[in-house]
């Protein structure tokens, strides 16, 4: 009964993880106008990796029982690198949200995080190192107790504003000036369409594992079949998302039953079909450019 349980938390994990992280790409492709946007752009995904080294380094081992802990923390570094993005945009846009210099500020905080993870994982112990691995591999998963509410209630705090707001989010695709002659607030738009985007990356990512690659290729599968508008891509992206992610466990799990070994992850299998099919997609594209 257990294992049966466990088997079922892990599909319900995969099914929504997959479409809220294909649901957050969609919302940063649409903010910043590039169908190659994702979360890692403006820092978060270093945020995340950071927010789990901290807690690596607070509760050692113990970490891997701390799913709603581990989830303040990483919610808390990832917000500080979007608001200090989003600070760094607005200084250098004035009243307009300036996208090219939160990209550049993104970047450069991404450096940074990344620089800092590397030095500090020298330092770290070999258990520290192999609970931290484990963290961003596997995640957290539902089968321990007060795990599905950790995952489920911010899941749910970040979808009902994008459901509310999904009618306005094509104003983006517009300048400033133009979305406020139709009533439209680009700036507040776009702040909480990037806090609830970024709440699903650092949810997905967290219980889940590193899966970050369908938030660049879902979105933009969806946009090519259903075009840009917004409420077509918040719906496909759940769907697909949703149904990708779980192909790809079927394949982690019967790659890891028939070698006997975890080592075929999530993550693993989500590189390995995204990565070639993107750039078949993009060499496509490509074609007859001047």
């Amino acid at each position: 009964y257990q294992e049966t349980a466990g088997r079922f938390a892990s599909t319900v994990l995969t099914v929504a993880a997959g479409g809220v992280l294909s649901l957050s790409g969609a919302v940063y492709q649409s903010i910043f106008h590039n169908p190659l946007a994702v979360p890692s752009m403006l820092g978060v995904s270093g945020a995340v990796n950071t927010g789990m080294l901290i807690l690596v380094l607070l509760y050692s081992d113990q970490a891997m029982m701390m799913a709603a802990r581990g989830e303040i923390i990483t919610v808390i570094t990832a917000f500080a690198v979007l608001a200090a993005v989003i600070l760094y945009g607005r200084f250098l846009g004035g009243r307009v949200f300036s996208v090219v210099e939160m990209l550049i500020a993104g970047s450069i905080l991404a450096r940074i995080l990344s620089q800092i993870f590397t030095l500090v994982q020298r330092y770290m112990t070999n258990d520290d190192l192999l609970t931290l691995q484990n963290l961003q591999l596997y995640g957290y998963g539902l089968t321990r107790d007060g795990n599905a509410a950790a995952f489920f209630v911010p899941v749910l705090a970040a979808l009902i504003p994008l459901l509310l707001i999904r009618f306005s989010m094509n104003a983006v695709a517009f300048s400033a000036d133009e979305a406020r002659c139709m009533g439209f607030n680009t700036f507040r738009l776009s702040l909480l369409s990037l806090i609830c985007g970024t709440l699903l990356v650092v949810v997905a990512v967290l219980f889940c594992g590193d899966i970050g690659m369908l938030a660049l290729m879902i979105p933009f599968l969806c946009r090519a079949l259903f075009g840009v508008d917004f409420r077509n891509q918040l719906v496909s992206c759940l769907i697909f998302g949703a149904g990708f992610l779980l192909v790809c466990r079927i394949i982690a799990v019967c790659c890891s039953f028939h070698h006997g070994t975890q080592f075929f992850t999530l993550g693993t299998i989500v590189s390995l079909l995204t990565a070639p099919f993107f750039m078949f997609v993009i060499a496509r594209g490509r074609r007859g450019w001047n």
